[in-house]
């Protein structure tokens, strides 16, 4: 029965896709020949005073002047090349400059209004060249008004230990909140744990993210008692970690975890629940949270 939901969702999806593929095709067709036809006029206008003007005097010149045969004969002659200079500019404009101006900046940012539409269909909302404290307003805001679900998953959550430790009570009676943590004593080889490994990734003492674990830990201990037991649960999770993720309600921050970068100073992107960002990464949480974890009693 899941197979079978989840492949008329996935065709769904597909359906959708490609109706704002179509879309913004479309779009960005009709733009394009606006473009086009705005560039066209601009010529027509200075065609219109370079040689239309220039033979209307010459015209009022053999209509009203006094002048011999050979004059008006030289100025006939000047009238028909003039005519065709002009006609042959006009022919290279029509034909040759859309061309031209398809490959120019123009099409570049259709190109680019293209790329848009298909981020925004991802659920890309923003990205952020760092997350924890820098950031630090775009989470408060969002847990303001959570109203169902906060997920998160990280290393330590040290900074985030400290500046929502204090809300976890008011959090719980918003909605249902799971944490995960790296299992300091999930090990690789040689003794050293992925903990201890990814102290060394971001040249900070070993030991580091260990002791935020068991910090993090400890405080929650404290709170358990008066924490609404239903909605709040800490677990710590025995899998390589890839991505920082923090969930709340339909909106998600991930970041990745890179080498030699402390994890706070990591670009960090925010997707909404309507794209296939929010959907994967969503499904990486789950697993971990039902297969990866154990709760930090056993």
């Amino acid at each position: 029965m899941c197979g079978i939901t989840k492949l008329k969702l996935n065709v769904v999806i597909q359906n959708q896709g490609e109706k704002i593929n179509t879309d913004v095709s479309m779009s960005a067709e009709k733009e394009r020949k606006a473009d086009i036809l705005q560039h066209i006029k601009k010529p027509i206008h200075i065609f219109s005073l370079v040689f239309l003007i220039p033979e209307g005097l010459l015209t009022l010149m053999i209509l009203l002047g006094n002048l011999s045969e050979s004059d008006k004969s030289r100025i006939i002659l000047s009238m028909i090349l003039l005519t065709f200079v002009a006609f042959i500019s006009f022919i290279f404009v029509l034909y040759k400059k859309p061309q031209v101006f398809e490959n120019s900046n123009v099409s570049s940012q259709l190109s680019t209004k293209e790329e848009t539409s298909y981020l925004k269909s991802a659920g890309l909302v923003n990205v952020f060249s760092s997350r924890s404290v820098s950031i630090e307003v775009e989470y408060s805001k969002r847990l303001e008004k959570m109203s169902k679900n906060l997920d998160v998953i990280g290393f330590g959550l040290s900074h985030f230990r400290r500046d929502y430790g204090k809300k976890f009570i008011e959090l719980s009676g918003k909605g249902k909140v799971r944490i995960l943590l790296i299992d300091p004593e999930f090990h690789l080889n040689e003794g050293k744990s992925i903990s201890d490994l990814r102290d060394i990734e971001e040249n900070q003492d070993i030991g580091s993210i260990r002791s935020q674990v068991k910090d993090f830990i400890r405080d929650y201990k404290k709170l358990k008692e008066i924490l609404n037991s239903d909605n709040f649960e800490v677990r710590v999770y025995n899998c390589l970690p890839s991505v920082n993720i923090f969930r709340i309600d339909n909106e998600m921050f991930i970041g990745p975890y890179l080498i030699n970068r402390d994890s706070r100073r990591t670009v960090t992107v925010l997707v909404n629940s309507t794209g296939e960002l929010f959907e994967q990464h969503m499904e990486h949480f789950e697993e971990i949270w039902n297969n990866y974890s154990r709760k930090i009693d056993e």
